[in-house]
């Protein structure tokens, strides 16, 4: 990812509406969070979507890279689409306050948390 964000200028993606990422779990998710942030800072994307070949057990890890994204495309963001890694949620509250446009979200959650959330 760094070689391929660094390759690509600041312009180059500005119509880019739709993205699907893959993510390994050796990655340094910090170093790729960022890479991935900056990559899409300019892009109006409508639909974003994210796998993990493997399942990361630990939102907490994972939820860095939701904020960055909100923020910068939640006027756009139509579809938010997370699968094979967990997401707190906080997060997906994040996600459901802040995206005005968005239609459809895909998650994976602990059953657990949705079990505390539903009695709230």
């Amino acid at each position: 990812m760094p070689t391929f964000a660094s390759q690509c200028s600041a312009s180059a993606l500005r119509r880019l509406r739709t993205i699907t990422l893959t993510i390994q779990q050796q990655t340094s998710l910090k170093e790729w969070i960022t890479d991935v942030t900056n990559l899409l800072e300019k892009s109006p994307l409508e639909l974003f979507q994210i796998y993990s070949i493997g399942v990361f057990l630990d939102s907490t890890k994972t939820d860095d890279l939701w904020g960055p994204i909100v923020r910068s495309h939640r006027e756009h963001l139509t579809r938010f689409s997370i699968h094979r890694m967990r997401i707190s949620m906080a997060a997906i509250q994040t996600i459901c306050i802040e995206c005005t446009s968005l239609q459809e979200l895909f998650v994976v959650v602990d059953p657990d948390s949705m079990v505390i959330y539903a009695l709230l």
